[in-house]
């Protein structure tokens, strides 16, 4: 009996596939589509989620290790602050329909090394948005670009609606989004979904991913990330080339020294790096290194000296390739110029 109502044994299945049908349809209409739309222009994915946070080595989704240990989002990249700053920058959006709950704006767009962690405690994410997407879904939007945020608290927002530019506020250590999503408060890896596979031999995206076909199609995972590379006449810190300082679009033809340099995530014993500089006339120089190990912040660099008084007139192309070996490695190239007037 329901409701003093007699229900036919048929009809009240029928009534339990209907509800557990609607609950599954519930389940599956959370997807998140891309929140920026710089991916394969000026930015890309610096880091994923670190999957195996209790643990003292980091696991992305795809069993590498291009993630910060205890990473709880996914980092989007801009080249450098100067890119930030140019007015191209990267647009953030809603990755899903759903509501405003909190925002933060006013936060200094600076390199937390070069502001202290002091200045950002209990602000680490520095400016951001937190989207409701009801059911317990929550996703969330850090440093962004100061007096760049389009939303206020208690505004309901469509999916793809801005909510501001990729910025440096907060304990950020350069130019990125942090793209986090939560379930009931816990965090999810929106490429594995709700429910991760259950043993470390399981990679790549989860049955349960939350990604789009098409998100996922502009996101090709790369166990190793190489970005941020450069040519310049000092020599590099991460600062600096952070920062975009070390950029020039003419390289002074008098300079002692050319550097080549870029910033390599992901990488282990074992993999190598190939440094490649094209000159105006042809003639190429070449350098390859196989590592044996690897410091948390990789910055390699490549010095070349000053062929006589001065450098060829022309275009110079560096380029900075990073191999990993066996089935499940790849080559991946990061490419940049500079001109000697």
């Amino acid at each position: 009996m329901t409701g003093g109502i007699p229900v036919r044994r048929g009809t009240a299945l029928l009534a339990l596939a209907l509800l557990l049908h609607a609950g599954s349809a519930g389940a599956e209409a959370f997807k998140l589509e891309l929140p920026v739309d710089c991916l394969g222009s000026h930015c890309r994915i610096a880091r994923y989620v670190d999957d195996d946070p209790a643990k003292a080595s980091v696991r992305d989704y795809g069993c590498g290790r291009a993630a910060l240990d205890g990473d709880t989002g996914m980092d989007i990249a801009l080249h450098d602050q100067k890119e930030m700053i140019s007015g191209r920058g990267g647009s953030v959006f809603a990755a899903a329909p759903g509501k405003v709950t909190r925002v933060r704006d006013g936060m200094e767009d600076a390199s937390v090394v070069v502001l202290g962690p002091e200045k950002v405690k209990g602000k680490e994410c520095g400016n951001a948005v937190t989207l409701d997407h009801g059911d317990g879904w929550e996703t969330e939007y850090c440093h962004l670009l100061k007096g760049s945020l389009a939303v206020v608290e208690g505004e309901t927002v469509a999916v793809g609606a801005p909510l501001g530019m990729i910025g440096i506020s907060g304990a950020a250590e350069f130019p990125h989004l942090h793209f986090e999503v939560r379930k009931n408060k816990k965090i999810v890896d929106p490429f594995l979904g709700p429910t991760p596979p259950t043993t470390d031999a399981a990679c790549g995206v989860g049955e349960g991913t939350l990604w789009s076909k098409a998100a996922l199609a502009a996101m090709p995972y790369a166990p190793i990330i190489v970005y941020n590379v450069g040519l310049s006449a000092q020599a590099p810190t991460l600062v600096e080339a952070r920062a975009g300082t070390l950029h020039a679009r003419a390289f002074p033809k008098d300079a002692p020294v050319m550097y080549a340099w870029g910033e390599v995530t992901g990488m282990q014993p074992g993999d190598t790096l190939i440094f490649r500089i094209t000159f105006p006339d042809g003639k190429k120089r070449e350098a390859k290194t196989t590592l044996t190990t690897v410091p948390p912040a990789y910055l390699p660099a490549l010095t070349t000296k000053r062929p006589g008084e001065a450098w060829q007139k022309g275009r110079y192309v560096f380029e900075l390739t990073a191999i990993r070996p066996g089935k499940n490695g790849g080559i991946y190239i990061a490419r940049q110029n500079t001109n000697v007037p």
